[in-house]
């Protein structure tokens, strides 16, 4: 330690403490480096860097040897410190670019010279760096069915601000962001898990997980998530898969999945197709279709004839949130028996809205063989009670 002792010798003396007293510091006269700065000037502040700007307008007699800024989180930092710049020598005006700063950070500045008398400073300044946005990860997805998955994100950093906002998106095309399809999952830090539905069966879509704070969004990495196929058998949309339409059936759309959802069970309760008229001893018809496309309009049909019929337990009937459902005709049957064991309704007679005749009507029997779920088109009279099991477009 060095003080100024004011008492000593004629005109003051500096002294030094060697362990015991304090002593004369001898050895010659400190010279002023007399190093006189301009302005500095700072800009292009981000969250991670920055530029200053000075100029030297005088070198105090001596060449200046070195030049430069010097930072710190603590005031009054001097070159002893590694987070400084070298910008050559001489009294030219230099630009030093700072990198590597935390951001939302306070930091002080100082210019520095150094010629043959010394080091000397330039005026002390702070400045603040800006926010991030987040930085993140994406979950990789799980529990993927034919209409959604589970996935999610974690945000490791928040920019050194709030987030406001988190969630995924996801596309169909690579790279999506918060203008696409997106689920906001509140607030905060922290890791996050979103399940994901109404998606299409067998197709690829490509999400990240995003959060967004007062500079911006931030997206975690991109991941995959392929739904499964659509196959009959796998549930959708209120029931089970069906059958799925292919080129020249009424519904078919190139480029598009569409086809029929069956109920995954019977609805309870058994009818006939009726219209007995016993005056005449026979049946009246109710000039259904066999045609495949013709199952909702038959069923229409059939719920607005005056003799009670399976119809009328069926139209508009509610079942897993839909109240669209209908029975086929028997072409559409014809459709989706081939898929009898896949869809797994079981066993049992299920109604048909094509007639035959004014004597008999279609039905489906379903039955086992060699355990395997297979079932048959058929006829039999209209008055037979079978059970009803309703179908639905997709």
């Amino acid at each position: 330690t060095v003080i100024w002792c004011s008492d000593c010798g004629t005109r003051g003396q500096l002294q030094v403490y060697n362990g015991m007293e304090w002593t004369d510091l001898t050895g010659g006269t400190a010279a002023s480096s007399g190093i006189v700065f301009t302005a500095l000037n700072l800009s292009a502040i981000s969250s991670t860097s920055a530029s200053a700007a000075a100029g030297i307008s005088s070198d105090g007699g001596a060449s200046i040897t070195a030049k430069g800024v010097v930072w710190s989180t603590s005031v009054n930092p001097t070159i002893a410190l590694s987070t400084k710049t070298n910008d050559g020598t001489g009294t030219s005006a230099f630009t030093s670019s700072l990198s590597a700063l935390n951001t939302s950070t306070l930091y002080y500045i100082r210019a520095y010279a150094t010629n043959a008398n010394g080091t000397v400073y330039g005026a002390q300044q702070s400045f603040t760096t800006l926010g991030a946005v987040p930085t993140l990860s994406t979950t990789s997805a799980t529990g993927i069915s034919l209409t959604g998955g589970t996935t999610g994100g974690n945000i490791t950093y928040n920019g050194g601000t709030t987030i406001t906002r988190r969630g995924v998106c996801w596309s169909t095309n690579a790279n999506p962001t918060i203008n696409d399809n997106k689920l906001v999952i509140g607030s905060g830090d922290g890791s996050f898990t979103v399940s994901l539905t109404g998606l299409m069966g067998g197709t690829t879509y490509y999400i990240r997980a995003y959060a967004t704070n007062g500079v911006g969004t931030g997206y975690g990495s991109q991941i995959t998530l392929t739904t499964s196929a659509m196959l009959p058998g796998v549930a959708y949309l209120g029931g089970k898969i069906a059958y799925i339409f292919q080129a020249g059936d009424v519904g078919y759309v190139a480029g598009e999945t569409h086809g029929f959802i069956i109920m995954n069970n019977k609805i309870g309760i058994t009818g006939q197709f009726g219209g007995y008229n016993p005056t005449y001893s026979t049946y009246s018809y109710a000039n259904t279709s066999t045609a495949f496309g013709s199952g909702m309009n038959n069923t229409r049909i059939m719920n607005g004839l005056s003799w009670n019929n399976f119809a009328k337990n069926i139209y508009n009937v509610s079942y897993s949130g839909y109240s669209d459902w209908y029975v086929p005709s028997s072409e559409e049957w014809n459709k989706i028996i081939p898929n009898w064991a896949s869809i797994g309704i079981g066993a049992g007679n299920f109604q048909c809205t094509s007639e035959v005749s004014n004597y008999n009507s279609y039905y489906v029997a379903a039955y086992l063989s060699n355990n395997v779920m297979r079932g048959n088109l058929t006829n039999g009279g209209r008055s037979s009670n079978y059970d009803i099991i309703g179908i639905r477009n997709f």
